[in-house]
């Protein structure tokens, strides 16, 4: 996830800046040759003086799950359309339910204006300290509700080996060990593999696994999960892999900056307290 910001002429760069930093979510400023910007934080890209270059380099790199900071409404359909999140410098969310309106509220005003035959827009209103505090609160909540669909996603996406045998077997309505019977393994080892993240030492147990539950293989052996298939590696530290892929899994949580080594005795003894637990929960089957 990134912070993308049409920062021309754009109020509200410091704040952004600001929480942005505090979240350690990564963030890049696009401006023009006639707005060059500088910041400690934050990426500065520049792009030509032309007309809307930035509005579309800014759309060209921003994907899903990104989030917009821009003024235009234009942009922001953009953003919205190609799954990013958008939102204006006054804190306002463009959604897809309000999108449509705004851009056609643009449009007429656009041309009202022609035939009234007057070119001058009239600027905006001097902000306020409200209107900082109003985005501010904003901007933060659209953050912190990416950052939990990112975490989201994360745990959605990792199902480990055991969940799918444990709910294959449920849905067939199989016992352990008529499972075992079928696939030429004891109840016990099923067992193992259900609750104790063990793995099939050998690769024609998942074809049997499938086979009984007339599924595709690739469903069991997929790429969220590594899998041991030889005996060069007990499947006792399949435990530690799959750490590491939720471990990975976490890290788009902190994208940029960096830790303190209060932040990082914080982390680790929240790690451990899990691993404790998770040992516990696991005597209780």
């Amino acid at each position: 996830m990134q912070i993308f910001v049409d920062a021309d002429a754009c109020p509200v760069v410091a704040i952004i800046e600001k929480i942005a930093k505090d979240n350690s979510v990564p963030v890049m400023l696009l401006c023009d040759t006639n707005h060059v910007l500088s910041s400690t934080y934050s990426k500065v890209v520049v792009v030509g003086a032309g007309a809307d270059a930035v509005d579309y380099k800014l759309i060209s790199i921003c994907h899903k799950g990104d989030i917009v900071v821009s003024q235009d409404y234009g942009v922001a359909a953009m953003a919205l359309g190609k799954g990013a999140y958008a939102i204006h410098q006054s804190g306002k969310w463009y959604t897809d339910d309000n999108i449509d309106q705004m851009l056609m509220e643009r449009h007429l005003s656009k041309k009202a204006r022609r035939s009234s035959h007057k070119n001058h827009i009239k600027g905006p209103k001097k902000r306020t300290e409200e209107d900082n505090i109003r985005f501010a609160q904003s901007f933060e909540k659209m953050l912190m509700m990416v950052q939990e669909a990112v975490f989201k996603m994360a745990r959605l996406s990792f199902v480990p080996f055991g969940d799918k045998i444990r709910k294959l077997r449920k849905e067939k309505k199989m016992t352990q060990q008529k499972l075992g019977d079928m696939v030429g393994v004891s109840h016990r080892t099923i067992r193992s593999w259900e609750v104790e993240g063990r793995y099939p030492k050998q690769s024609s147990l998942y074809q049997k696994l499938a086979d009984a539950f007339q599924c595709q293989v690739s469903y069991l052996m997929n790429d969220n999960e590594t899998v041991c298939l030889g005996n060069d590696e007990p499947s006792e530290y399949a435990g530690a892999k799959q750490a590491r892929q939720i471990l990975e899994q976490v890290a788009a949580l902190f994208a940029s900056g960096t830790m303190t080594n209060e932040d990082k005795t914080i982390f680790m003894d929240e790690m451990t307290r899990l691993y404790l637990a998770s040992k516990k929960n696991r005597r209780k089957w």
